[in-house]
């Protein structure tokens, strides 16, 4: 063959070739345009099909404009679908606050090669967010279903709402949470802050978290709580489950309710209270509020610190009669021995009422005659040992129970001693 019918078939050839690698790199231009920018045309009017094969209620907005080179570069003749660049890149050039935190706090699926569209749909959607399905079937994908058969359930995880809680792409506040849980648990049970700024918060174990005594998901104790309020409570306070293990139990812990006294998240009052100290002690001992309006109240009550005497939980004294008294009161002194006629006291709440009484020194209102007269040597006899005067003989002297008496039946005054269930001093029953 001749060069010259070479060159008539070798030139065309490569005048395709050189056109075809224009078209390559790039793609079909748009004439009179006035300049040498060279715009693609959009893809959907050489592709009509995917219009109908990508339909939902969502559209994502360079789909929906038809924008398809946000996304894609032209593919040429290679009839492949390529994107501009990885999937991570491609959608964080938009959505960069989806990768806000560091790589080591991403949500597992953008660790992965496929990223975003493990759970996102990328050009139409019939959920929000473009998500394939809805958040809480799309997370259960990965993650456990709620178990139904649990007493209570947290609302967000039984109807699915895991975004309440979590950010779906990731976070530095553990478990992918949207923000600290103190916030995130605040902002729905905005009730714990009481309506007033709280003055201090409930700590458990050192940390200010919710999660210290509450279940996010699902628990069988109500609100909830890890256990039930008196095992999670004492789960802490091992010096009150020492008290509490003991014999006596303050009357108030035996529905074993330690919020009947205190309040687990904002308390106002020291010792986390739910009200000042001597406010919720009357609430149940009203008989003692009214001992302290008398008109002689105990010193001792001005500083409203019931716990100066009283063991909160086991309902017992700090410390027994009259050790208790003699912290404050000086038996060895000249004016104390005078008043007791050199007798050291033993049990001072026979003849003083604690907390006040209409009477000076805070004597009993009701005083036994021998003794408000002061004679003393009607029942008290010099030598007599104590046991003579636990003997019901002194009693029967003066008072007279005949065997057709009912008041004290069955109990024979003959076997019981009086002193038992009165007062020697004062008209009060033991």
């Amino acid at each position: 063959m001749s060069s010259c019918h070479t060159n008539r078939f070798i030139l065309p050839v490569i005048r395709i070739v050189a056109v075809g690698l224009l078209f390559f790199v790039t793609g079909p231009t748009t004439a009179g345009t006035g300049n040498d920018t060279r715009e693609q045309e959009p893809c959907l009017k050489c592709h009509p099909e995917y219009a109908k094969r990508f339909s939902g209620e969502f559209l994502h907005k360079p789909f929906e404009d038809q924008d398809c080179y946000a996304c894609h570069q032209f593919h040429g003749f290679r009839n492949d679908i390529e994107l501009s660049g990885s999937i991570i890149d491609v959608c964080s050039s938009c959505h960069e606050t989806a990768y806000e935190v560091d790589e080591d706090h991403l949500h597992y699926p953008l660790s992965e090669e496929e990223s975003c569209i493990t759970c996102h749909n990328p050009h139409v959607a019939d959920n929000s967010s473009f998500l394939k399905q809805p958040v809480g079937a799309l997370c259960l994908e990965c993650h456990d279903a709620p178990d139904t058969t649990a007493k209570f359930l947290h609302p967000p995880y039984r109807d699915e709402d895991c975004t309440d809680c979590h950010n779906p792409h990731g976070s530095i506040f553990g478990v992918s949470f949207q923000m600290p849980i103190g916030y995130i648990c605040i902002g729905c049970h905005e009730n714990v802050l009481n309506s007033d700024p709280p003055s201090q918060m409930h700590t458990a174990d050192d940390i200010h978290s919710c999660e210290n005594c509450h279940y996010g998901h699902q628990s069988e104790n109500s609100a909830l709580l890890k256990k039930d309020p008196y095992s999670l409570c004492l789960k802490c306070h091992e010096e009150i489950k020492t008290i509490v293990s003991g014999d006596k139990l303050h009357a108030a812990l035996e529905e074993k309710d330690c919020l009947i006294c205190h309040s687990p998240h904002f308390p106002k009052q020291s010792s986390s209270l739910v009200d000042p100290q001597m406010a919720l002690c009357f609430g149940c001992h009203d008989d003692i509020e009214d001992a302290v309006s008398a008109e002689y109240s105990h010193a001792v009550l001005d500083d409203e610190d019931c716990t100066l005497c009283h063991e909160p939980h086991s309902g017992l004294l700090t410390e027994t009669q009259p050790d208790l008294c003699l912290a404050c009161h000086d038996n060895e002194d000249d004016s104390f021995k005078k008043k007791h006629i050199g007798v050291d006291p033993q049990d001072c709440g026979d003849c003083h009422n604690p907390h006040g009484s209409s009477r000076a020194v805070l004597m009993a209102s009701n005083l036994h005659a021998p003794f408000e007269n002061r004679e003393c040597e009607s029942c008290h006899d010099k030598g007599l040992s104590r046991s003579d005067l636990l003997s019901n003989d002194i009693c029967l002297n003066c008072h007279d129970f005949s065997d057709s008496d009912t008041s004290h039946k069955p109990l024979s005054t003959n076997n019981k001693a009086c002193v038992t269930c009165h007062s020697p001093h004062t008209l009060q029953m033991r």
